[in-house]
């Protein structure tokens, strides 16, 4: 299982989620599509492997403890943001791909209110959307802004 998801990782970049169940074949979305790789089954044995090589012990006592856990994980190089839970047929796991580059704002067509807001000193900025739509990239990309043009702290609260 790890050698193919860790081959799509790297050859397909539209992929943005990898859906990973016990006894269910492996999945992912690509542009917005769920897409299901039938020759290859999901084993509850590949979701705790993959837990117990991404995973320090206090995150495995609090899986076994809550049934869920938000991490990251890393396969080949690659970054994902993971949350794994269970479910009756054992755990499974979404993985989403994260760039690790920090995007610069001027790689983007981003409005010019979104430049304004580096320049704020007080504040709550929201940045709201649907699954995939670029919250967390355009996040970064104004935290790295800020980063660049002056010494500030700045605190991100994901859902």
């Amino acid at each position: 299982m790890f050698e193919k998801l860790e081959q799509l990782a790297k050859d397909n970049k539209k992929i943005s989620d990898f859906h990973i169940r016990s006894g269910s074949p492996l999945a992912y979305r690509q542009t917005g599509e769920i897409i299901k790789v039938e020759d290859v089954m999901v084993t509850a044995q590949d979701l705790k492997d993959l837990l117990s090589m991404n995973c320090n012990e206090h995150e495995l006592e609090k899986f076994n403890k809550t049934h869920e856990l938000d991490t990251s994980v890393t396969l080949s190089g690659l970054r994902f943001r993971a949350n794994f839970y269970k479910t009756i047929k054992g755990p499974a796991c979404v993985c989403r791909r994260v760039e690790s580059k920090i995007p610069d704002m001027d790689q983007f067509s981003l409005p010019q209110a979104l430049y304004d807001i580096v320049d704020f000193h007080k504040g709550l900025v929201l940045v709201t959307g649907p699954t995939g739509s670029g919250k967390s990239t355009t996040l970064a990309a104004i935290v790295n802004e800020i980063n660049k043009t002056r010494i500030k702290s700045c605190i991100e609260r994901g859902s």
